[in-house]
């Protein structure tokens, strides 16, 4: 089974320019916990979750409110390539420690794939042809 069978889709990603205030509300809004930064022609450049904007707006080092999104957001090191395997997910996932990873095609994220994304496909029997 591939990634492009199970990921999340469509992606909510925020522009390098955003601010702190901006993700936060994002995050609030969706429900999401980890969103994906994108540069002005749409390649990752950032990962951002509630614990970099935790860390930012209520730990030692606070940032204010129309801080740029970049300086509290990670580099992307593990992406899943969009035509990848489901086994690889998990691996990449306990591996990582992340709740979820963007799923890329090309340098531009085109998904996001979590451990409930693979609960799901577990649940629902989709896992067949993966092993675990």
């Amino acid at each position: 089974m591939q990634v492009a069978d199970i990921m999340s889709t469509p992606v909510i990603a925020l522009p390098a320019t955003a601010t702190i205030a901006a993700a936060a509300t994002v995050m609030v809004s969706r429900g999401y916990t980890t969103l994906p930064v994108v540069a002005d022609d749409g390649r990752l450049v950032g990962i951002v979750t509630e614990a970099h904007l935790g860390r930012a707006r209520f730990g030692q080092h606070t940032r204010p409110e129309d801080a740029n999104i970049v300086t509290v957001m990670s580099d992307p090191h593990t992406t899943i390539p969009v035509d990848g395997d489901v086994t690889a997910v998990a691996t990449a996932l306990a591996e990582t420690g992340e709740r979820c990873l963007p799923v890329t095609r090309n340098a531009h994220v085109v998904g996001m794939i979590s451990w409930r994304d693979l609960f799901r496909a577990d649940l629902h029997g989709e896992q067949a042809g993966w092993s675990r």
